[in-house]
């Protein structure tokens, strides 16, 4: 049985896709280069070649939701490897966002933001090899 080798993508569904696509182009500096009426999406380039020659790699994308979604209970966590918590963090505090830092930095470093439609970001720097 073939094992999964990584994630193809993240989806969000938004009840303004306009708007949270513009909160993660500011933000967090997340240029979306994929833009229809419904979706607006980036992929990510990998290194993997396995199982064929294509390289993998991760797609982010947020979708028109179909209905509203105001009220809905919100289970998404998205995890993005950044270079520079500190600035990044200091940015998002800049324009008024809560941040919350995790003190265990045994994995690496962590902060936690709140997008425009409550899906909770999580900011990760990996620790130094």
């Amino acid at each position: 049985m073939d094992a999964v080798q990584g994630l193809g993508g993240a989806f969000l569904y938004a009840d303004d896709l306009d708007a949270l696509a513009k909160w993660y182009e500011e933000r967090l500096g997340i240029t979306f280069t994929m833009r229809f009426d419904s979706m607006a999406a980036i992929e990510f380039p990998g290194q993997d070649l396995e199982p064929s020659a294509r390289k993998a790699s991760t797609t982010f994308s947020i979708f028109r939701a179909e209905k509203s979604l105001t009220g809905a209970p919100k289970t998404a966590r998205l995890n993005f490897r950044v270079s520079d918590l500190d600035a990044l963090v200091a940015s998002l505090e800049a324009a008024g966002h809560e941040v919350k830092r995790d003190p265990d930095e045994s994995y690496g470093r962590f902060a936690w933001v709140q997008d425009p439609e409550n899906n909770r970001v999580e900011l990760w720097e990996p620790l130094e090899e």
